[in-house]
């Protein structure tokens, strides 16, 4: 559709930081079953004159934004002092926030 339209410059918004990194080239594709995609992305890439990725979580979509909304991180801060995940956390949310204070540590290390 975006190249039909003569599209030049892409923002792609996704919720799989995996699934990103392996489309900018940052981690290999090795699922046998992904590299036909993987590989369509790079030739539909190359029709546009840049091509962005950007990563957001599932879990951001659902804030409605507000004066009284804590920024995006705060429930990551709530659980490296207390192990805690917010009240009505989802299971893929609280997924997220545990994988969020891993590659942060991570990378602290």
């Amino acid at each position: 559709m975006a190249i039909d339209q003569d599209v030049g410059d892409l923002l792609i918004m996704g919720d799989s930081d995996l699934i990103i990194w392996q489309a900018q080239g940052e981690w290999e594709t090795r699922d046998v079953k992904l590299i036909p995609y993987w590989q369509h992305v790079e030739d539909l890439s190359k029709r546009f004159r840049s091509v962005e990725f950007r990563e957001r979580h599932g879990y951001c979509n659902a804030i409605e934004a507000g004066p009284s909304i804590q920024p995006w991180y705060q429930d990551v801060k709530r659980f490296l002092k207390t192990q805690e995940y917010p009240e009505h956390a989802t299971r893929d949310q609280k997924r997220t926030i545990r994988w969020q204070v891993l590659s942060k540590t991570d990378d602290l290390e």
